[in-house]
């Protein structure tokens, strides 16, 4: 005889339990990336959906995100107008929502909406955490995104997107060291989006790590072959590197991905100039300049290109271009005065490294052209004056320079001796500790100040041949170092000695044995160093 209970609601209980096995394997196919046949498992399960809210709302959640990984952003958002109708208190579904409104731009609409997900503190609170903080960076308010992103990685130190997210923010607050750290993180977790790799090279970028930014795009294209953006950055890094035939290849490539991008067509010409393939170059450009014909930059380098190919009436006609769209760039009048100078018009030519003049008074190429066009006007003491002022510039220029140069040294050389001073000194005091005590206190100092100096003398030496490379190592050099030794040894032993009683009857002394003994030992130092 059948129970009762078990006839009353069979329809019931095999809904219930075929509304379950449908909405599990959409869940499943959705982990496995089917997404179409995610959202028509979960859409089966909703029409089984139960009488209970909670259970229809998170089937509806579950379709909701799944419209989203399938670009069909509308549709998700009316969906998720429909569970909020039902109940407000799923925070997967506010997540989805504001996903929803940030594909569509409406980044305050989304704000709102990650914050009432975050206020649920449900089991989407991190991924909506992550996200409020990218619809404020995308309100362009850093300092308050990257609090909410922190808040993310601490909630859920796994997921991945957080990390990325802050990275993103990290480094349009040009933190770029921390960027790259938490690009880094995300990758240990999920090395598999090209993204992270191609947001990656663009920190590594900033930080002019170019060789390290090229990998970085690599890996990028191993996940994302088809996206032209990358293979465009990473052909700019390798033209940055000077690596002409390398970057062009990565320029074609992105050209067969996206025909209609002026930039890389520019990029493009810049790279066969370079390779001195000048004609192809200007046929680079004239493509960049159908796309893009208001680009002031390009018109004036197919300019460039036009002269050496010795087509000056074309050369004139692109930097005339060129002037209109930026009239305030001198290097494009100056152009057009040699441009001018080769088509004989020595008048115009004039005119217009006046008008390069007038912008930069003390542009010494500019003065040195008008010099050559007034000669061409046979007007010769107006060209020995201009000839005159250009070589005042330029005594002027290397005089600043050599003055830059020199303060940056001296600079270099005090801070590397007060660190090597630090260090010398924690070794004396090592020493002299070390000594036995029935020798006396003033030759245990000796002891310690000469294996002081000669470390000094030797770490100097070594880190000036290897690591500080920009100083010309040379006895005058040797000689700066030992004096800035000396100094910074005799102002940390003189700070010393007055909160030492013992001490100040010796400082004289010390003082004279730090000035003879630290350029013996730098002199010395070096010639250790030189075999090391």
């Amino acid at each position: 005889m059948q129970r009762p209970w078990l006839c009353k609601h069979p329809y019931s209980i095999n809904t219930r339990i075929t509304f379950r096995l449908w909405f599990q394997h959409g869940i499943t196919l959705k982990v496995l990336e089917r997404y179409d046949e995610a959202l028509s498992a979960l859409q089966r399960a909703e029409a089984l959906a139960p009488d209970d809210i909670e259970q229809r709302v998170e089937c509806l959640a579950r379709q909701s995100s799944t419209l989203l990984e399938l670009n069909r952003h509308q549709e998700a958002l009316a969906l998720c107008d429909r569970a909020l109708a039902i109940s407000e208190q799923n925070d997967e579904i506010w997540n989805s929502r504001g996903l929803a409104l940030y594909e569509a731009q409406d980044y305050e609409a989304a704000l709102v909406a990650f914050i009432r997900a975050t206020d649920l503190n449900g089991e989407a609170a991190a991924r909506a955490w992550t996200n409020r903080g990218l619809a404020l960076y995308s309100l362009k308010q850093y300092e308050v995104a990257l609090v909410a992103q922190e808040h993310a990685v601490e909630l859920s130190p796994e997921l991945w997107a957080a990390w990325v997210n802050r990275g993103l923010t990290l480094d349009i607050l040009e933190q770029h060291e921390a960027a790259l750290k938490s690009y880094d993180r995300a990758l240990a977790l999920k090395p598999d989006v090209s993204a992270t790799w191609f947001n990656r090279a663009l920190v590594l970028e900033n930080l002019h790590r170019d060789e390290e930014a090229i990998a970085s795009y690599d890996k990028a294209l191993e996940y994302a072959p088809e996206k032209a953006a990358t293979w465009r950055l990473r052909g700019e890094r390798l033209y940055a590197l000077q690596r002409y035939d390398e970057a062009l290849a990565s320029f074609d490539r992105a050209l067969e991905l996206q025909s209609n991008h002026a930039r890389t067509w520019g990029d493009r010409g810049f790279t066969l100039g370079r390779l001195q393939r000048d004609r192809e170059a200007v046929q680079s450009f004239d493509r960049a300049l159908e796309l893009d014909p208001h680009n002031a930059q390009i018109w004036k380098i197919r300019g460039v290109s036009c002269n050496l190919l010795k087509d000056y009436d074309m050369a004139l006609a692109s930097f005339q271009e060129a002037t209109q769209l930026q009239p305030d760039d001198v290097e494009v009048w100056t152009w057009q005065n040699a441009t001018l100078n080769h088509l004989e018009q020595y008048d115009e030519a004039l005119a217009m490294i006046e008008r390069a003049i007038a912008l930069d008074a003390n542009n010494r190429k500019a003065w040195q052209q008008k010099s050559t066009t007034l000669r061409h006007l046979k007007r010769y003491q107006e060209a020995a004056q201009a000839s005159e002022q250009a070589r005042r510039l330029r005594q002027g220029n290397r005089s600043a320079k050599t003055n830059r140069m020199a303060t940056a040294h001296w600079q270099l050389m005090a801070q590397l001796a007060a660190g090597i001073a630090i260090v010398a000194f924690v070794v004396e005091v090592a020493i002299f500790s070390l000594l036995p005590s029935p020798i006396s206190l003033f030759t245990r100092m000796e002891i310690a100040i000469a294996g002081g100096v000669l470390l000094s003398g030797v770490a100097g030496s070594w880190l000036l041949r290897h690591r500080f490379t920009t100083i010309v190592l040379s006895n005058h050099t040797l000689w700066t170092l030992a004096l800035y030794l000396a100094i910074a040894q005799v102002l940390m032993n003189t700070a010393l000695s007055q909160f030492t009683p013992s001490m100040p009857p010796l400082v004289l002394e010390i003082t004279m044995k730090y000035l003879i003994l630290t350029p013996v030992g730098v002199f010395v130092g070096t010639e250790i160093a030189k075999r090391l």
